[in-house]
């Protein structure tokens, strides 16, 4: 069981974005920096969803990444994407390395007497184990948030299979879990939309 708390940065690289820190809540009797083992930031880039999880254990950031890049989508590679150059007041950055940077000093900001490590210059891993949307898809969002739940801070990859085929499937479940979820505070909804409701159907 996770303790997920949520925090909101605005920063000039990325407006808005909602860090979501996991907390052990085996160690929630401990310093807060020595229970934290992983980070998740979730990116949109060139209107493009993906998530960069840094883990605090593998010492490492994962992208967790949808796209099917290579022979389904020809003459394209994760580095195109995530690594490409972007200018600020200090120079030239990759992407991905200009968005742990900014948010490794957000937090440093706004915690600065949190014993946690500097994960700036932690090593990007693309995990190829990631499940993939059908090209041309606009479901990445909707693959971002299954990644949230289903990565596995231990060893990095993303625990279950998706088929690309059967994406609006997923787009049904997670409206349903966002819709009617005890944390959705509009409580008084459409009696059409009441009655979707699965679990007062006894599904």
């Amino acid at each position: 069981m996770y303790l997920e708390q949520t925090v909101t940065l605005n920063l000039s690289l990325f407006t808005n974005y909602y860090i979501c820190i996991s907390d052990s809540h085996a160690h929630r009797k401990l310093t807060y920096s020595y229970s934290l083992f992983q980070i998740f930031l979730p990116m949109f880039h060139k209107r493009h969803w993906s998530i960069y999880a840094i883990n605090l254990t593998l010492l490492r950031i994962d992208i967790l990444d949808p796209n099917p890049y290579g022979p389904d989508l020809p003459h394209t590679v994760w580095q195109d994407f995530h690594k490409d150059t972007v200018q600020n007041d200090c120079g030239k950055y990759a992407f991905c390395k200009l968005a742990a940077i900014r948010l490794a000093t957000a937090i440093q900001k706004l915690r600065p007497k949190a014993l946690l490590r500097n994960f700036a210059n932690f090593p990007f891993h693309y995990q190829t184990n990631c499940p993939t949307m059908a090209p041309g898809s606009n479901d990445s969002g909707f693959y971002a948030m299954i990644f949230l739940r289903s990565y596995d801070a231990s060893d990095g990859t993303v625990t279950l299979h998706l088929d690309p085929t059967q994406s609006a499937h997923l787009r049904s479940e997670l409206l349903h879990h966002l819709l009617f979820h005890k944390s959705n505070e509009v409580k008084n909804l459409h009696p059409e939309v009441a009655k979707m409701n699965c679990r007062n159907l006894g599904l």
